[in-house]
């Protein structure tokens, strides 16, 4: 658990937050929608929501205030790579738009486009300390 937050500040700090553009050309998996099932929110009603891979590279970036769980985020996005791990990363929104390691509530664990692939026109469960439910189209082009 240590080593995944660990991997999550290194990639939010040192590699930054692009988004990750693209188009659907290549796309081995599109999502609809991720709902947050279970987190330890520590008191915090104000998050800051990242899917990102280890490099950093951000596939959708969402703010909720006053949040109460199961949280629906509207993600949307394309992933084009089918075995770059990626993370739910949720973070306390303290409002300044940067964060530091302490703003760190947890992570998901690992999930790639293969595993979304697998699950294109249902949903993929993803565990660790941000439970997930990761809804997939049916495909992704």
């Amino acid at each position: 658990m240590k080593k995944l937050i660990a991997i999550a500040a290194f990639a939010v700090f040192f590699a930054g937050c692009d988004i990750v553009s693209g188009d659907a050309d290549g796309a081995v998996a599109s999502v609809a929608n991720i709902t947050i099932t279970d987190a330890s929110l520590g008191g915090s009603s104000d998050i800051y929501v990242e899917v990102q891979d280890a490099a950093g590279r951000a596939y959708s970036q969402t703010s909720h205030s006053g949040v109460s769980l199961p949280l629906s985020l509207g993600a949307q996005f394309e992933v084009h790579s089918a075995s770059r791990d990626m993370f739910i990363v949720v973070m306390r929104d303290n409002g300044s738009g940067s964060f530091s390691a302490s703003d760190i509530i947890g992570a998901s664990d690992a999930f790639d486009g293969n595993m979304l692939a697998a699950a294109a026109g249902s949903s993929l469960q993803v565990g660790g300390a941000v439970s997930a439910e990761i809804s997939v189209a049916g495909s992704a082009e």
